[in-house]
């Protein structure tokens, strides 16, 4: 009976132990997501689409970044893609993905929303792709609705 009860602590410790690890993993898993949207590599894409989304917001087309491209869009569009199925495969911590990445979403997604619905008509890759897209609003929590812009936008 003694043995039975210090092998079933033995498990129980060990258990929380895998348990404090998993949860250790995801949580650096989250934070080099959070750095990768932040590095060198994204920052273009990044500016470039929130010059749209800000001009969009403003109703001033005049503050979009000339070298604004579709691929931008595709890029950062599937970063949040990505960064959503990390946390929906549980190998990021969900509550460090969302308290980061939802401030830029819920800004970010209902301006991007019309965008994604274009890329996915327009481009062969994405008509059938049912993923695509899916992070921003998986992340948005509060989305900011936008003013709508008259026709000179």
């Amino acid at each position: 009976m003694i043995c039975s009860i210090i092998g079933g602590f033995v498990a129980l410790q060990t258990y929380r132990f895998d348990v404090s690890k998993q949860v250790d993993e995801s949580v650096a898993k989250a934070f080099e997501m959070i750095m990768v949207h932040n590095s060198k590599e994204y920052e273009a894409a990044r500016k470039n689409v929130r010059s749209y989304v800000v001009a969009k917001r403003e109703c001033d087309a005049r503050i979009i970044a000339r070298d604004l491209t579709d691929d931008d869009f595709i890029r950062l569009i599937e970063f949040y893609d990505l960064a959503y199925a990390c946390v929906e495969a549980r190998l990021c911590d969900a509550d460090v993905s969302r308290s980061f990445f939802a401030r830029h979403a819920n800004f970010d997604w209902p301006i991007l929303l019309g965008v994604s619905e274009k890329l996915r008509s327009n481009t062969l890759s994405f008509k059938d792709d049912t993923e695509f897209a899916k992070g921003h609003p998986g992340f948005a929590t509060t989305p900011i609705d936008a003013p709508p812009c008259d026709g000179n936008f």
